[in-house]
């Protein structure tokens, strides 16, 4: 007798399969480990490495973020883009555009940075490779 089936119904019981759930622990660096992380790195990477551990920033917001979205006096930064997959457009959802306080040792590493960097303008990357784009992540 042939096999016969009816997709639909093969769907449906796929659907009814158990799901797998995988979760893999969470984990984070301790303050000594940060601490001891940053100080062994240079000046572009423990830039970057200080400012995703201190505010949190996702790594796309982090490489789109622009001269103009850091505020000195206020000591904010402000989140309006991202990059995902080389394409710089606004963040996935409202609730990421957003102002974060920056603490005074973030401030001061920002404004370090900025005396080495070679783009500085407004619209230019806090980390922009030679040609001016992001860096890539």
């Amino acid at each position: 007798m042939p096999l016969s089936f009816n997709l639909q119904s093969v769907r449906q019981a796929v659907w009814q399969l158990p799901k797998l759930v995988v979760r893999l622990p969470k984990w984070a660096l301790t303050p000594d480990q940060a601490q001891r992380l940053l100080s062994v790195l240079a000046a572009l990477p423990r830039t970057l490495v200080s400012l995703a551990i201190m505010t949190g920033v996702r790594r796309g917001e982090l490489f789109a973020l622009r001269w103009k979205t850091f505020d000195e006096l206020r000591a904010t930064l402000t989140i309006q883009e991202a990059i995902y997959e080389g394409v710089i457009d606004r963040p996935k959802t409202a609730l990421s555009l957003r102002v974060i306080p920056l603490s005074p040792s973030l401030v001061q590493l920002l404004r370090e940075w900025k005396v080495s960097a070679i783009r500085k303008a407004p619209e230019d990357f806090i980390f922009a490779s030679r040609d001016g784009k992001p860096k890539e992540h």
